[in-house]
């Protein structure tokens, strides 16, 4: 995309907000569900990778449409497969790679009380009463 196109699109998108912004006040981040997260690329560049192939090859036929990753994209793809190692009680399910963009399916392979712990009890350096994953070494 070029910097006018994306410029184009952005008036659509509405106001830019940071992430914890953007989550759902009504909605319980610590029941145990699949969360669906996508990424995108700053100003949608397709710094992931490339599209080749044919649209209208046959699936499984040598000319059929994929995605040939880029050194980046090999590494990000790798990271978000890896998510487990650092997390373990995190499921990766699936993973779609894309030019400019990620998709990836979690699952928590726990119940949520083990889960979940105060920020505070784990990590001095969070606020107080915050609840964040716990990761495998401590932050």
């Amino acid at each position: 995309m070029t910097d006018e196109q994306v410029k184009a699109k952005r008036q659509y998108a509405g106001e830019k907000k940071a992430s914890m912004k953007r989550r759902d006040d009504h909605h319980d981040y610590k029941e145990r569900r699949m969360y669906m997260i996508t990424l995108e690329v700053e100003g949608r560049h397709p710094v992931f990778g490339r599209l080749v192939g044919n649209p209208y090859a046959k699936r499984g036929s040598h000319d059929e449409p994929r995605i040939e990753l880029s050194e980046l994209g090999k590494a990000v793809q790798e990271e978000w497969l890896g998510i487990s190692r650092y997390y373990p009680q995190i499921k990766v399910l699936v993973v779609q790679m894309m030019p400019d963009h990620i998709h990836g399916i979690l699952m928590p392979a726990s119940p949520p009380s083990s889960l979940w712990r105060t920020a505070s009890h784990h990590c001095p350096s969070h606020k107080e009463n915050s609840l964040m994953l716990a990761p495998k070494a401590d932050c």
